[in-house]
């Protein structure tokens, strides 16, 4: 018998977690990895086809789409034309905006949206070429036993970029200090890297 895990999904202006919805249906978990992924990959689609496709304006959005990575989101929408996609994550107090592109012209699109920070309502906007619609994703807090940082000694160290810290939790951290990113699986696991959709998973 498979196990079953719940979720995150939400989709609107703000975007809040709240448990999967789509009927009683719950999420199969296998207890290998890529199934695991490929399943919960096609529950999403199936719950964003049940739900009628979306534009950009109500793009249909899911955050920590593969329980794996708590400050990430993913973004499903049609344009009629197909378009390259740019990503901006307005940056918190005086961190800088983090922007990206994902230039593989495309008309349906599963954006990938990392980089956010926790416990905040973070503005994401995300543009096509005609068109652009920002969105506010309300992240929930750190793990308690999660280490904090202090940039403020060594500043020439993080004057750009994000910085990669493997301890019990694998991280992004921001020349603020902010953690940007992370892994819910603890470093007790073993490490495998898998990517899907420009998400770094770990088991």
């Amino acid at each position: 018998m498979k196990d079953y895990a719940q979720g995150w999904i939400a989709s609107s202006d703000l975007v809040k977690s709240e448990p999967y919805k789509l009927g009683d249906a719950k999420i199969p978990i296998s207890p290998n990895i890529v199934e695991r992924q490929s399943e919960i990959e096609q529950y999403l689609l199936s719950s964003y086809a049940a739900n009628g496709q979306s534009t950009l304006e109500d793009a249909y959005i899911v955050l920590d789409p593969y329980n794996t990575a708590p400050l990430s989101a993913l973004a499903l929408f049609e344009t009629d034309d197909e378009t390259g996609i740019t990503v901006t994550i307005q940056g918190k107090d005086h961190a800088e905006d983090f922007s990206y592109q994902l230039s593989a012209p495309e008309k349906h699109h599963e954006i990938p949206i990392v980089g956010l920070c926790p416990a905040y309502a973070n503005k994401v906007t995300i543009a096509t070429k005609k068109q652009a619609k920002t969105f506010m994703l309300q992240t929930s807090a750190l793990p308690s036993d999660m280490a904090t940082f202090n940039t403020a000694a060594e500043p020439s160290v993080l004057t750009t970029g994000y910085t990669y810290i493997a301890g019990f939790y694998r991280m992004l951290v921001d020349t603020t200090g902010e953690v940007r990113w992370y892994t819910s699986f603890s470093a007790k696991q073993t490490l495998a890297v898998v990517r899907l959709r420009g998400y770094c998973v770990f088991s």
